[in-house]
């Protein structure tokens, strides 16, 4: 018996069991296109053909336009602003450009 079912059983909580799920079975191809989206970036700022700082700017682009990709397959009814992938893509792309500009 978990928590929260046991402290509705004797009455001291309140707590609602909701069934939300997350699907894992897409992450590994997920993570694998975002690495190869992402790799070219990194490459050229190891052999030093662009400043990281350069790099900063088109490689955060790139990565939102991957989540935009994946806002637009998803075809849902929502609008983009209230839409969980739109604010992983704009945290996502800005966590790009901070680890670019500041390496």
């Amino acid at each position: 018996m978990t928590i929260p079912k046991y402290l509705n059983s004797i009455g001291k909580g309140k707590i609602h069991d909701y069934d939300l799920g997350i699907s894992l079975s897409q992450i590994g191809s997920t993570l694998i296109k975002f690495l190869l989206i992402i790799s070219p970036f990194i490459a050229l700022t190891l052999i030093r053909i662009l400043s990281p700082q350069t790099a900063a700017t088109p490689a955060s682009i790139v990565c939102f336009l991957l989540f935009i990709w994946y806002f637009k397959k998803e075809k849902g009814k929502i609008a983009f602003y209230k839409s969980d992938i739109f604010y992983a893509g704009i945290l996502t792309s800005s966590m790009i450009w901070i680890m670019f500009y500041f390496a």
